[in-house]
């Protein structure tokens, strides 16, 4: 079994003024050896964080690769970005009944993608 523990709060000061305890968070995993060879052998880099952030580089960019295709099927049944289906659904111009079962089911779907899609960049951003 293994175990990750994200975060460790150490108090390095324990002064009755909040204001002048020195905090450090300091970031942990531990790993059996069995996934630290593994995450070695899958990655081929011999560093255990490099391992790891080349992991999650990875599994973000087949996640958008998927999110993206996702994406395109409905960009090719409505023949539009989701941004002008917003635009001609206020303005009542899709062309099909806007409030039947299957425009607002491929709405919610469709809004669930990009919202993901727009998260997991974000998030490559950040971290990548």
């Amino acid at each position: 079994m293994y175990i990750i523990s994200f975060f460790k709060l150490i108090i390095q000061d324990l002064t009755p003024n909040f204001l002048e305890r020195r905090c450090e968070i300091k970031a942990m995993i531990k790993l059996t050896p069995k996934l630290g060879e593994f995450l070695v052998k899958a990655t081929q880099i011999p560093d255990l964080e490099m391992a790891l952030k080349q992991i999650l580089r990875e599994y973000l960019d087949l996640k958008l690769t998927d999110l993206n295709k996702e994406v395109k099927k409905f960009e090719k049944r409505w023949k539009m970005s989701f941004n002008e289906f917003l635009e001609k659904s206020k303005k009542g111009e899709i062309g099909k009944n806007l409030f039947s079962y299957e425009t607002e089911k491929d709405f919610w779907n469709w809004e669930r993608l990009e919202t993901l899609r727009k998260y997991y960049k974000e998030l490559r951003s950040q971290w990548m």
